[in-house]
């Protein structure tokens, strides 16, 4: 399924992004490198409970480029987004801008 792109995320509710490797166990292999896992950055925001929208993207890297392009097109500006958990932003300071 694809994403009209219409409806950023707002940041009025809490919005968390992070990334993760998904695929199973590679015969062979140690940790992330090598394989078929994939890296799949996700923004998810949260209403009350439960969660209000999620959007997903495989990417190639976790690099800050990677990770700004997905949040461009998923979060509005001036959305607060907390960056501390985020490796690939993590002292970066600027946000999605």
């Amino acid at each position: 399924m694809e994403s009209s792109g219409r409806f950023l995320m707002d940041g009025k509710v809490d919005v968390d992004v992070d990334e993760t490797y998904v695929g199973g166990h590679d015969q062979g292999v140690i940790g992330r490198k090598g394989g078929r896992k994939k890296i799949v950055v996700l923004a998810i925001e949260k209403q009350g409970i439960g969660v209000s929208r999620m959007y997903a993207r495989v990417i190639d890297s976790a690099s800050k480029e990677n990770l700004k392009e997905f949040m461009k097109d998923h979060i509005k500006v001036e959305a607060k987004v907390p960056y501390g958990q985020m490796g690939g932003l993590q002292g970066d300071g600027k946000g999605i801008s």
